[in-house]
């Protein structure tokens, strides 16, 4: 057994020698990637958790004041300087002198997040589902970012605090101070983002939620361990976070999840449909969450493997007693 091939089983909670024994799984890739060292994380810790923020802009120099502001702070954000010489649109050229504030280690990545990176800086596993026909196409896909790719992002919507130790989290939206990492992009469905508390809030671990394609926000796990137990529970079937969303799986995300995980399926819409009933009761304030326990799922997924375990075993027995009186 490879280091790379032992090293994904055991992240992944024995997913590689799960998908091997399955009939309707065809090659399974493991994408190669090196381990974070410490100074690389100290490095983009230094990069993405400084925030300077703007206290003072003095006088507006013309009627276009607003758009050399915005100006000001895109250049604030790509090049980090504390004063810059630009023309305003008008065609002015005006001098701003502004006052900064440095927030530093604002974002300092969780201690199990940097436990996965020195293991392996960023992951990607896909496998294939092999067809009744015999046909192979490209299914599942557990990614995530590398630091190379981890950035911090704006958040598009929700309220201005983050905890996940709330019965229903709210989630980012304008005004939100924190910053969110963003750790998968999910295929071009949405965006997996580890979510900062906002500075001066109560002290609390990121969280990670959802983004959809509309940028809405949708709590996913209290922390990244059990982020990647759900993904690995969940197989990476395409659009498998929609399960935790209003939106739900699409048709055809079921249909995947009917060949190879049936039981997950069924907890899933389960647990939509009381939280249906829940969010159409109250019908204020922000919807309650969709949570699926980890555990729970974890043992339906013990359970569905002696299942299978015990099927191939009855099976097997029937075949030698037919051989034998053959």
């Amino acid at each position: 057994m490879s280091d790379l091939r032992q090293a994904y089983d055991a992240i992944l909670l024995g997913l590689v020698t799960s998908l091997e024994k399955r009939a309707g799984v065809g090659e399974i890739k493991l994408l190669q990637k090196s381990a974070a060292s410490s100074a690389q994380i100290s490095r983009w810790e230094a990069k993405f958790g400084v925030k300077y923020v703007l206290l003072w802009d003095p006088n507006p120099w013309c009627g276009c004041h607003s758009v050399c502001r915005a100006h000001i702070r895109h250049l604030l954000v790509t090049t980090r300087v504390a004063a810059c010489i630009t023309a305003c649109r008008c065609g002015r050229v005006v001098s701003f002198d502004i006052l900064l504030t440095r927030l530093s280690n604002n974002v300092r990545l969780p201690t199990d997040l940097i436990d996965f990176l020195h293991i392996t800086d960023g992951m990607h596993l896909v496998w294939d589902a092999r067809m009744a026909t015999g046909e192979i196409a490209p299914l599942g896909s557990l990614h995530l970012h590398g630091l190379s790719d981890m950035r911090t992002v704006d958040c598009p919507a929700g309220p201005d605090d983050i905890s996940a130790e709330t019965e229903n989290p709210k989630s980012p939206r304008d005004g939100h101070q924190g910053d969110v990492v963003e750790l998968d992009k999910c295929g071009g469905d949405g965006m997996i983002g580890l979510v900062y508390p906002s500075p001066g809030s109560e002290a609390t671990p990121p969280s990670v939620w959802f983004a959809d394609r509309a940028g809405t926000w949708h709590y996913v796990a209290r922390s990244f361990t059990d982020y990647i137990k759900l993904m690995t529970i969940h197989l990476g079937i395409p659009g498998w976070q929609y399960a935790f969303t209003t939106t739900g799986l699409s048709p055809i995300s079921q249909q995947w999840f009917v060949v190879y995980a049936p039981l997950r399926l069924e907890m899933i819409l389960t647990q939509r449909d009381a939280f249906l009933d829940d969010w159409h009761s109250t019908m204020v304030g922000h919807p309650p969450t969709v949570k699926i326990e980890v555990n729970k799922l974890l043992a339906e997924a013990q359970n569905e493997r002696e299942s299978r375990k015990t099927a191939d075993e009855k099976a097997a027995t029937e075949v030698k007693a037919s051989m034998v009186q053959a």
